[in-house]
């Protein structure tokens, strides 16, 4: 055994000087360490700080694409309640909805029909937007001139 604890003294030196090498070295290198860490903590920083730019940005475009889709909604809806009227006052259609009375409907039986999430917010948007004027321009004018005929007679 005085063998092996002689094997094991010849390769560790444990002379004062040689410990305080290797001390020295290892505080060098757990230094070194920590810098390169810490530049990769601040990598990681700036990397997540474009993901979250990124993600606001997308969140925006989406938001937009959204009011976008709601608001061809809300002119469909509107041009079948003008199409309605019309034909309720025996009006003729302008060109193009008398082969398609129920503009917008198309969309309604695709595959990239609304699910159920869109068609709960597009209620809840339609809920708090101001309701459309109910007629505009000569058409206006044309239902005005009927309510005063009605009321006349």
């Amino acid at each position: 055994m005085s063998s092996q604890l002689d094997d094991w003294k010849a390769a560790h030196d444990l002379s004062l000087e040689a410990q305080k090498t290797r001390i020295t070295s290892f505080k060098e290198s757990s230094e070194a360490l920590m810098l390169g860490l810490d530049d990769v903590r601040t990598v990681l920083e700036e990397k997540e700080f474009q993901l979250w730019e990124k993600e606001g940005l997308l969140e925006y475009q989406e938001e937009r694409l959204l009011d976008s889709e709601d608001q061809e909604v809300q002119m469909a809806l509107y041009i079948n309640m003008l199409a309605q009227s019309m034909l309720a006052l025996n009006l003729t259609l302008p060109e193009g909805l008398e082969e398609q009375p129920y503009y917008g409907q198309e969309r309604a039986h695709t595959d990239d029909a609304p699910n159920d999430d869109a068609i709960r917010r597009r209620r809840r948007l339609r809920a708090k937007a101001p309701l459309p004027a109910g007629v505009t321009g000569a058409y206006r004018a044309h239902l005005l001139a009927q309510g005063r005929k009605g009321r006349a007679a």
